[in-house]
């Protein structure tokens, strides 16, 4: 209870119970009530649930109350106003890819180079370049990462950094102070307070887990085990503002090792080899899972400086819609092919600009893929810019329809 003196005289009887019901249900004063205990009751009636005991503070003060025997406000969980400016809007290493704060999982299979695309995005950062995906860079040049390195491939990324032109001093590693080559244990107390005293200290833009299949002994597929080995992480990202990047494997079914690293992460981005046979070395690179909205996947080639990116990424063999045989074909892929042939009758266009029209009405990039598919339509580069085309037949007025439009009719 809070204790205020009134200069006119003490409350009247009941007025306790009655200023308790005005807070508690907005209950209007008792007639006979005198002032200015009436007016008080009154206006803290006829305030906003939330706001009633700052409206009592405020209008005991302007009633000229100055001491009384007010409820003491009850013990209430914050709002999300209460922290909006604590945390402000969604802040981003990379827009769309990796969030600032926040884990991020990069997965793949074992030699398709997770190692060698964390540097690419190091040295993007050290440069000052544009991300992969064109998107500006806000970051200032000379940005540094660091990187724990549970796989025991020192050599392999040092090698590696000086191949992508990295400065080996731009890498930091999340090492022992007394042990250059022996990581961080990110399942001891000690480990965890010095990742978290070093990101502070450095304030990397990213800080790389390499892999945490390797860099813990808990079983990350079972919940209590999981819980012990993110939640920790999850706040040292959150205190230092550093975005932390889980390098991990996939499994058989093309999901990271460890189903619950998922649920931990903001983002998870895959490295997937679509066709090693045929296009040995060229990567599908897309978010899989993301709390915002999927950036649209791009294709990658890596080679000894780096990796090259484009707008068309590679699909598995046989992965678009197959041509039914019954029933009516995917609706939306019906209308994506449609007007996807209306776009390319006028000729050739760049496939970046065919993504952007494609989303803007309404197509996800995996329909325009099938729906290209399912045109024959041709794939060419000039000037370093990838192009698509519809393919004609001998004949200049060959017919470009798609397969469902000259099909059989029970499925058209």
């Amino acid at each position: 209870m809070n204790a205020r003196t009134n200069p006119g005289g003490a409350p009247p009887p009941g007025f306790t119970e009655n200023l308790r019901a005005a807070l508690e249900f907005g209950d209007p004063p008792k007639p006979g009530t005198s002032e200015p205990w009436f007016t008080l009751i009154e206006r803290v009636a006829n305030s906003p649930p939330n706001q009633r005991y700052d409206v009592l503070t405020r209008e005991a003060d302007a009633l000229g109350i100055k001491d009384a025997v007010f409820p003491s406000p009850p013990l209430m969980p914050p709002t999300l106003a209460d922290v909006a400016h604590l945390v402000g809007s969604e802040k981003w290493v990379w827009p769309g890819w990796i969030g600032e704060g926040v884990l991020t999982c990069l997965a793949a299979r074992e030699g398709v180079g997770k190692t060698r695309f964390g540097l690419e995005l190091a040295a993007r950062l050290w440069r000052g370049q544009d991300w992969p995906d064109g998107t500006a860079n806000e970051h200032p040049a000379q940005s540094t990462s660091l990187w724990i390195p549970f796989d025991n491939h020192l050599s392999q990324l040092t090698g590696a950094a000086k191949n992508f032109g990295i400065p080996l001093h731009a890498i930091y590693l999340g090492t022992e102070p007394n042990n250059h080559q022996e990581p961080l244990s990110i399942d001891s107390d000690k480990g965890l307070e010095l990742l978290q005293t070093y990101l502070a200290n450095l304030k990397p833009k990213l800080a790389f887990i390499d892999t945490i299949t390797y860099g813990t002994s808990r079983k990350t597929n079972q919940a209590d085990e999981a819980a012990a080995v993110f939640v920790p992480l999850m706040r040292i990202a959150r205190e230092t503002g550093v975005a932390i990047v889980m390098m991990s494997h996939l499994s058989a079914q093309g999901e990271p090792l460890g189903r619950r690293i998922k649920g931990a992460c903001r983002t998870v981005i895959t490295l997937d080899e679509c066709d090693p046979e045929n296009e040995p070395g060229r990567l599908r690179v897309q978010v899989t899972k993301s709390g915002w909205k999927k950036p649209a996947p791009l294709g990658a080639t890596a080679n000894d400086l780096g990796f090259t990116f484009d707008d068309s990424p590679p699909v598995k063999p046989g992965a678009g819609h197959p041509l039914p045989r019954s029933g009516r074909p995917p609706v939306k892929l019906t209308a994506c092919t449609k007007w996807l042939r209306n776009q390319l009758a006028i000729g050739p266009q760049r496939v970046s600009q065919l993504r952007t029209d494609a989303e803007k009405a309404g197509f996800a990039s995996q329909t325009l893929y099938d729906a290209r598919g399912w045109l024959g339509v041709e794939e060419f580069e000039t000037d370093g810019r990838m192009y698509w085309r519809l393919k004609l037949e001998e004949s200049d007025d060959a017919d470009v329809r798609p397969a469902f439009e000259t099909a059989s009719p029970q499925w058209r």
